[in-house]
C-alpha cells in the first residue's frame, strides 16, 4: 500500500471511530420522559414565544416524533433559527428499525463537522408563518428536495400546520401539536402524544412516500434521543484516538522501512592517494 493509499485509509478510519463516538449518544427514553428532558434542556428565551416548547410532529409518517425548536441557534435581526441535524435533545426517532437508519444518518451530519442544518425563517411580523429549509455548508437544497413552510393556526402557537410549496401554492403535508410550553407545563396535546405512542395508533400521511415508501407509519412508545457528551464518549474518544495513532505510526514506519537506501557515488575528478 503506497503513502496515498495509507493516508486515505487512516482518513476514513478517523472519521469511522468519530463517527461511533457520535452514535454512542444515543438514549432510549420513553415519549413521554423525552418530551420532558427535551424541554429542561432548552430554555431559549430569544426566540419567539410561539415556537418556544416542545413540539409533536403529529401527522409526520417519517419514524420521529418530537422537535425542540430552541436546541438551535436564533438570530433576531433576520428572525431565523438554525437547527444543526443531529444536535443533542432536539429531535427523537423511533425505536424500530427506520427509526434506526434515520438516526444513523442524521448522526453522520455530526460525524462531518455539522455541515446539515434546518434553517427557518419567520416573517417580519407576526411569527406566525415560517419558511423552512434543508442547507448543507449553508447552501439551500429546496431546488433538490423542496421548500417547506410552518404555518400557526392560533394565537399562541400551540397548532402549526407543516406546509409544502407545490405549483407555486403551498400543500397541507400533516399537522403540529405542541406539547410542552416554554415552562415546560404539559398542554393538552401532551397527553394525546403519550396515548398515540403507547396505543400504537396509525399515522397516515405523505411526507415520508417518497423517502421510505410509505403512507403510514406507527410512532413507538420508545423514541431515540441523541444525548450530550459523557463520560462513556470522553473513554471512547481516548480509546480510539490511542488506537488511530498507534496505526499511524505503524504504517509510517513500514513506510520508511520500504524506502530505498540512498547510494552514494565517488566525486567526479577526486584526485588519487
Amino acid at each position: 500500500m503506497g503513502p496515498c493509499a495509507t493516508f486515505t485509509a487512516l482518513l476514513a478510519l478517523g472519521l469511522l471511530l468519530n463517527y461511533l463516538v457520535h452514535f454512542s449518544r444515543v438514549q432510549v427514553l420513553t415519549a413521554d420522559d423525552a418530551s420532558v428532558e427535551m424541554s429542561q434542556r432548552h430554555r431559549n428565551e430569544d426566540m419567539p414565544e410561539p415556537i418556544r416548547g416542545i413540539l409533536w410532529m403529529r401527522g409526520n409518517t417519517c419514524p420521529e416524533l418530537l422537535v425542540a425548536m430552541e436546541a438551535g441557534a436564533y438570530d433576531n435581526a433576520s428572525r431565523t433559527i438554525l437547527l444543526t441535524f443531529g444536535a443533542a435533545y432536539s429531535w427523537t426517532y423511533n425505536s424500530d428499525i427506520l427509526g434506526w437508519l434515520e438516526y444513523a444518518g442524521v448522526t453522520m451530519n455530526l460525524a462531518f463537522l455539522s455541515p446539515g442544518k434546518l434553517r427557518i425563517k419567520f416573517d417580519e411580523d407576526t411569527s406566525r408563518l415560517a419558511t423552512v429549509q434543508v442547507t448543507i455548508g449553508g447552501i439551500s437544497l429546496a431546488d433538490a428536495i423542496g421548500l417547506w413552510a410552518m404555518n400557526r393556526t392560533d394565537d399562541v402557537g400551540d397548532f402549526w400546520e407543516r406546509l409544502m410549496l407545490a405549483e407555486a401554492d403551498w400543500q397541507f403535508v400533516y399537522d403540529i401539536k405542541k406539547v410542552l410550553d416554554a415552562n415546560g407545563t404539559k398542554l393538552p396535546s401532551w397527553s394525546q402524544m403519550v396515548d398515540s405512542a403507547t396505543s400504537g395508533a396509525v399515522v397516515h400521511g405523505k411526507m415520508c412516500d417518497q423517502v421510505f415508501r410509505r403512507t403510514a407509519t406507527v410512532k413507538t412508545y420508545a423514541q431515540l434521543l441523541h444525548g450530550e457528551f459523557s463520560m462513556l464518549q470522553v473513554l471512547l474518544s481516548c480509546l480510539f484516538g490511542a488506537l488511530w495513532l498507534t496505526l499511524a505510526m505503524c504504517c509510517v514506519r513500514r513506510i520508511d522501512a520500504k524506502a530505498p537506501s540512498p547510494e552514494f557515488e565517488p566525486l567526479a575528478g577526486h584526485p588519487e592517494a
